[in-house]
C-alpha cells in the first residue's frame, strides 16, 4: 500500500466507493457514522503502510470497552472494507485478483 496514504484516506475512499455504488442512505449514513465518530480518532492517523495487527487489537479492545459487541463488529466490518478497498485498489486496478483482510472479534 502507499506509504503517505492513511487510514483515514483509506476511509474516505471507501465512502467514496460506497456512494458511487449508490447504497442506501441510512447505510451510508451509518458507514460515515462509523469513520467519523470512532475509527478516525482513534487510528485515522496512522498509515496504512504501519498498520500493525496490534493497533487494530488495540483499536479492537477500546471500541469493547466504551461500545457494545454488536457495534464494535459493525465498525470492524466497516475498517475490514475500508482496508480492503485500500489493498484492492493499490495491487489491482481491475479488482479482478483483490485478497481480503480479515478482522474478527474473538468468540
Amino acid at each position: 500500500m502507499t506509504n503517505n496514504k492513511t487510514i483515514s484516506d483509506a476511509c474516505k475512499a471507501w465512502i467514496k466507493r460506497c456512494e458511487r455504488d449508490e447504497l442506501e442512505r441510512a447505510t451510508l449514513r451509518s458507514y460515515r457514522n462509523h469513520v467519523d465518530h470512532n475509527i478516525e480518532p482513534a487510528i485515522g492517523d496512522k498509515k496504512l503502510s504501519a498498520l500493525t495487527r496490534a493497533h487494530v487489537r488495540d483499536f479492537m479492545d477500546d471500541m469493547l470497552d466504551k461500545n457494545s459487541r454488536a457495534m464494535t463488529d459493525k465498525v470492524l466490518r466497516s475498517l475490514r472494507s475500508a482496508l480492503n478497498e485500500a489493498r484492492c485498489n493499490e495491487t489491482s486496478p481491475n479488482r479482478s485478483n483483490c485478497v481480503s483482510i480479515t478482522l474478527q472479534l474473538p468468540l
